[in-house]
């Protein structure tokens, strides 16, 4: 997982070493893009949590340790 600031907004990208074509294929996502994709998988039992897997605090303290 990639994260960094652009327009004053933080972003996250995916990387994956075994899915080289990932980074390719998806750009940079908006953390208010997440937190509207997460209300769909709100209750449901697929296994993945994006309120998990896109840490905001986690990406605010990095942003703030490489600023």
């Amino acid at each position: 997982m990639y994260v960094e600031q652009q327009q004053g907004e933080i972003v996250f990208r995916m990387w994956n070493e075994d899915d080289t074509e990932m980074w390719k294929e998806h750009g940079w996502v908006a953390y208010r893009a997440i937190k509207l994709a997460s209300k769909m998988y709100s209750g449901k039992e697929n296994g993945f949590d994006p309120d998990n897997a896109y840490d905001i605090e986690a990406a605010r303290a990095l942003i703030r340790e490489n600023a």
